[in-house]
């Protein structure tokens, strides 16, 4: 798998946005979809850091984490789903966690829009996910949201509903203040 996540992280990207990856973006999805469940016991496949110049792509980490999850549901491998479903987007800028919602949320929209390519493939492994890792037909959960996505930070309306379902496939950005805040009063 880690030898053909790149080619296949590169046709995710062009379709979501149209354009090629950065070269560090495909790598880090070659690292981190390409990551065997027996690895991630030894080492996490994410790096610690990741320290970029502003405007480097930083925020499509969220589609790394995304195509991620989606390579560890893949029919017949046999190993369970080691990726995290909650993917948390947390950063001390409102303006920063609100264009990181705006791109997941497009992401979203995309994947369940998705009827054909790489976005249906992805979409239809996260829609498995969501069901356990169920192999019921795809066709009777097309409906089904890939993706959800949601925002908590400061003046928007206090909701928890990203906490209703334990295996949907979520992004969550937050401000480090409002995930703090929601976690301690929890």
């Amino acid at each position: 798998m880690a030898r053909h996540a790149k080619i296949e992280f590169a046709s995710f990207f062009h379709e979501l946005w149209g354009k090629a990856p950065f070269a560090w973006q495909e790598r880090l999805a070659t690292r981190v979809a390409g990551a065997s469940a027996s690895d991630q016991g030894a080492q996490d496949p994410w790096p610690e850091a990741i320290a970029l110049p502003t405007a480097s792509g930083k925020t499509a980490c969220l589609d790394v984490a995304v195509f991620a999850l989606a390579q560890a549901s893949q029919r017949g491998s046999g190993l369970p789903v080691t990726a995290p479903r909650r993917i948390f987007f947390v950063v001390d800028r409102r303006v920063i966690v609100d264009e990181a919602f705006e791109r997941a949320r497009r992401m979203a929209e995309k994947l369940a829009q998705a009827k054909a390519g790489v976005l249906k493939a992805v979409a239809d492994n996260l829609r498995r996910i969501a069901r356990g890792g169920s192999d019921t037909s795809d066709t009777d959960h097309n409906d089904d949201p890939p993706l959800a996505v949601h925002a908590l930070r400061g003046g928007m309306y206090r909701s928890e509903a990203w906490l209703r379902n334990p295996l949907q496939p979520t992004i969550v950005a937050s401000t480090v203040d409002q995930l703090g805040s929601r976690l301690l009063f929890r």
